[in-house]
């Protein structure tokens, strides 16, 4: 084996282990998104969602959900912690099973 044909070899083993590890990441996230704790959690339930306005047609969607409060400073007072409003936040993560 030349020292063109190692490094090649090389080079394909550490795209190899990079594929690996973003799957490895992209499992690690679909895991956080199932975590239920103070900070954010999870809601799966069934949603209608309009397809067509004319003629109308709906369908049961089952949406799982996650939730979390977010704060929102003050512009007018930057440096006042007590200044602002908690909104809450929501992003769809799964319709029917499927990960989006």
């Amino acid at each position: 084996m030349t020292k063109r044909e190692r490094l090649e070899a090389k080079r394909k083993s550490n795209f190899d282990k990079i594929e690996d590890l973003k799957k490895q990441n992209i499992e690690l996230v679909k895991e956080l998104c199932l975590l239920s704790d103070e900070k954010q959690w999870f809601t799966e339930k069934e949603e209608e969602h309009v397809i067509s306005k004319r003629p109308k047609k709906t369908e049961i969607l089952l949406v799982g959900r996650i939730h979390w409060n977010e704060f929102f400073k003050d512009g007018d007072y930057p440096d006042d912690e007590s200044k602002g409003v908690w909104i809450k936040r929501s992003q769809v993560v799964r319709v029917n099973g499927e990960w989006r």
